[in-house]
């Protein structure tokens, strides 16, 4: 599917509460999650115009957030020395399968 500015609107309106949601299961702060939510539609209305085709937007964003997540955690745990990358699996197989069904 290409983006245009209505499927765009459309997305943001579908998936932004659930994804904030998934991103709270990693951030364990609201501020943080919808931040990085955001950030991640951000990032997709500037590749619009590349020309790029997404088959499945939703896969596409909730694996654009968990990635973004993951990211900040292992950076947090840089300075808090307290998670290690093993515990951030658990957490995205588990909550992405229970908002799938959702």
């Amino acid at each position: 599917m290409a983006i245009n500015t209505d499927t765009f609107k459309d997305n943001f309106r579908m998936y932004y509460r659930p994804l904030c949601l998934f991103a709270l299961h990693y951030l364990h702060d609201i501020d943080n999650a919808e931040d990085t939510v955001q950030d991640c539609f951000a990032e997709l209305w500037e590749r619009k115009d590349s020309g790029m085709e997404i088959s499945d937007i939703k896969s596409y964003l909730y694996s654009m957030v968990r990635n973004r997540c993951i990211d900040i955690v292992k950076k947090d745990s840089l300075i808090n020395n307290n998670v290690q990358p093993s515990d951030l699996e658990a957490v995205s197989y588990t909550h992405l399968r229970a908002h799938e069904t959702g």
